[in-house]
């Protein structure tokens, strides 16, 4: 059966006698057995495989196997190299954006989404122009405001996808500048008109930050186009209602980059977030209104002077946090019109120096840390229109001098120490609407001439237990009178029928009488307010 099997199979061979057959490689250089094939006790074939090779064939099996192993692993670095490449570029590089030439004008409405990615030379390209703007190391930090707007252009913004970029170009340079101001003064955060919202719905005819078009019809920017080229040259926030300010706030620091804008004249961000003036405000000499109400401004009062803001006619930064002094620098300021520095943590003496402003209409240092004498000389600013010293320590007089403030419209010395008496002179300007010496010095009589104030609005003599007198019955006469406040004092007397009758919530009615327990009054009229230190009480 042996026999038989080995005709029928050509590769095997007859060994140990003609029982059993070795299978051999086909080929001239391998005829080494294989497989065995046995014959059982009862006739049936066995049949067994069992590698026998010589040491030639093992190398040359050997050799095999590792060229399969290179062939495998260059084909995994081919593999690997293909997907990490793009990868690497992307980082680099950016991606989604276009490597189109920006038209030459900005187009009606922002792109739907960015085209092809840029060259790879375009992000080094960028930053090195920015050079004179912005230090090297600063684009290091990814996190920074200065990378993310070099991100965006180099990304996003079709105006700078382009392998020929003007570095000395005012547009490339503004987009820029802009951009790192968008980061750095949270407009990330935005809700409206920022890069979230590029058409800017609440805006009349404006687009949001970031958007494809040009930046002078970004949200609330303001520009100047009537040279070569547009610069933006002002910002204006103000006036917003509450709840489209709570979507666009500025919060933090101006970045560095800003002081590039040299031609603004505007910075109206009233009810932001912003924490400082920065040191380099001087490079912005056209600048004519400032506006940080109601921020978070801290430290030293800014050293404003009229060699560095020649035109500042507005500066208003109540409702801060700034520290230290007034410096005496700020009278200087001749342009000046609106000096407001309100409601911070300043000390010390108001400067005589502030007399020098010789045009300003309103100065407001109320609620501070202030002392000491003011210079009667304030009183003899003919432009002023208010003065508001409340609620700090000042003292002094209302000197005669007041009766030639003919524009003066509010007074407001209450919560402080000054006193005296009140001249006559004060009720001789027909434009005051507002007379506000609560909780302070003043002693004598109310003049009947207070009658000749028909613009008058509030009279607030209260907590002055030294203004003393009959109750002047000249109150009804004037027409607009919608707050008379007499409590605390040693004013006598009986409230006049006039001022009873006038008593009421529509427009020409007095809404506010408050009195003290001396002056004799019908029960519906006005309401009674007795101290601690009355010599009477109010009826029940």
């Amino acid at each position: 059966m042996a026999d038989d099997f080995a005709d029928e199979n050509e590769n095997y061979a007859v060994v140990d006698g003609g029982d059993n057959y070795a299978q051999s490689y086909g080929g001239d250089e391998a005829q080494a057995l294989q497989g065995f094939v046995v014959e059982d006790a009862g006739g049936e074939l066995i049949s067994d495989v069992q590698i026998i090779l010589t040491d030639e064939e093992e190398e040359m099996i050997a050799g095999q196997k590792q060229r399969r192993v290179i062939a495998a692993l260059v084909c995994c670095m081919l593999v690997i190299i293909a997907i990490v490449v793009p990868v690497s570029i992307n980082a680099s590089g950016g991606s989604g954006s276009g490597t189109q030439p920006p038209t030459e004008s900005p187009t009606e409405q922002p792109s739907a989404a960015p085209s092809a990615a840029p060259t790879i030379g375009l992000l080094p390209q960028v930053i090195t122009c920015l050079g004179p703007l912005t230090d090297f190391d600063t684009f290091q930090d990814r996190q920074n405001p200065q990378y993310k707007a070099v991100d965006w252009l180099v990304n996003d913004d079709p105006y700078v996808q382009t392998e020929d970029i003007n570095c000395g170009d005012d547009r490339f340079t503004t987009r820029y500048v802009m951009a790192a101001i968008y980061f750095a003064m949270g407009g990330e955060n935005w809700g409206e008109c920022g890069r979230v919202d590029p058409t800017c719905a609440i805006g009349s005819d404006e687009f949001g930050w970031l958007s494809n078009n040009d930046v002078c019809s970004w949200f609330r920017v303001r520009c100047d186009e009537t040279g070569e080229s547009s610069q933006v040259v002002g910002f204006n926030f103000g006036s917003l209602l509450p709840d489209i300010r709570d979507q666009v706030r500025w919060v933090g620091d101006f970045p560095s980059e800003m002081r590039f804008l040299t031609s603004l004249i505007q910075i109206q961000l009233k009810d932001s977030r912003v924490t400082s003036i920065p040191e380099f405000l001087d490079a912005f000499s056209n600048l004519e209104e400032l506006n940080l109400e109601n921020n978070e401004v801290a430290g030293p009062f800014y050293k404003f002077t009229g060699q560095a803001f020649p035109v500042l006619r507005t500066m208003v930064l109540s409702t801060n946090r700034m520290t230290g002094t007034i410096p005496t620098e700020h009278g200087t300021l001749t342009a000046i019109r609106e000096y407001r520095a309100g409601s911070n943590n300043l000390k010390g003496e108001i400067p005589d120096e502030l007399a020098n402003m010789e045009l300003v209409a309103y100065i407001d240092l109320s609620e501070n840390d202030l002392f000491g004498r003011p210079t009667e000389k304030l009183f003899e600013l003919s432009e002023l229109r208010i003065l508001s010293l409340y609620s700090n320590d000042v003292s002094g007089t209302i000197p005669t001098t007041v009766g030639g403030l003919s524009f003066l419209e509010r007074i407001r010395l209450n919560n402080t120490q000054y006193g005296g008496d009140i001249p006559q002179e004060l009720y001789t300007l027909e434009n005051l609407q507002e007379i506000k010496l609560r909780e302070a010095k003043f002693r004598g009589i109310i003049d009947p001439l207070v009658q000749n104030l028909e613009f008058l609005q509030i009279f607030d003599v209260s907590l002055n237990e030294d203004i003393s007198g009959s109750f002047p019955d000249v109150f009804g006469s004037i027409e607009f009178l919608e707050e008379l406040r007499l409590e605390g004092t040693s004013l006598t007397g009986t409230i006049s029928a006039d001022v009873c009758d006038s008593l009421g919530n529509d427009f020409g009615e007095i809404e506010i009488l408050t009195l003290g327990c001396e002056i004799s009054r019908p029960r519906d009229c006005g309401e009674c307010i007795s101290l601690p230190d009355d010599s009477c009480t109010c009826p029940a």
